[in-house]
């Protein structure tokens, strides 16, 4: 993760937060929400958007800043050829799940992948 730190971002605004979770619990509440709005698994029990990785990078952006998103994208990529660099496997998402009621969130919150 030290390699986020060399992205560069439109006036070095880093207009990012980053978090990691590798809180087991949480990823599989999350995934049983998604599922059950989103997925038609057929009810298969072992259906997983994050394919059962024990870690999520989450990169939340500054929705006022005209070039965040952009400014993101660049700093997954470092992130991405970080990981492949030491040889761990990435999947890049984009979803959006309603957080309210799931432990450690104290307010509606959708968190965007």
């Amino acid at each position: 993760m030290k390699h986020r730190n060399y992205a560069p971002s439109a006036y070095n605004k880093q207009p990012w937060e980053i978090r990691l979770v590798q809180n087991k619990l949480w990823l599989d509440e999350v995934n049983k929400r998604y599922v059950n709005t989103q997925v038609k698994s057929g009810n298969n029990p072992d259906v997983s958007i994050f394919h059962h990785a024990p870690t999520l990078v989450v990169i939340a952006r500054d929705k006022n800043s005209v070039t965040s998103a952009l400014d993101c994208g660049i700093i997954l990529q470092n992130i991405i050829l970080s990981a492949h660099g030491i040889g761990l496997g990435t999947c890049p998402m984009v979803l959006s799940i309603r957080t309210n009621g799931i432990s450690g969130f104290t307010s509606k919150v959708f968190i965007n992948f």
